[in-house]
């Protein structure tokens, strides 16, 4: 996953803004989505947001 990728097509949110929202302390997918707006538009990109913000956050 390259971090220019955009994750959220509603909001043009990209795995790189998704990981600096880890980074800086987001520790689930709802204070992902708070700090991005990812995924709380029409919903579709929930599923694999989701999975990348589990997935960074095992790092």
């Amino acid at each position: 996953m390259d971090d220019s990728d955009i994750i959220c097509a509603c909001e043009e949110i990209t795995y790189g803004e998704i990981k600096s929202a880890v980074a800086g302390g987001a520790t689930s997918l709802e204070k992902v989505q708070e700090m991005t707006h990812a995924g709380t538009v029409c919903g579709q990109c929930e599923d694999d947001l989701r999975s990348y913000v589990a997935q960074l956050l095992k790092k």
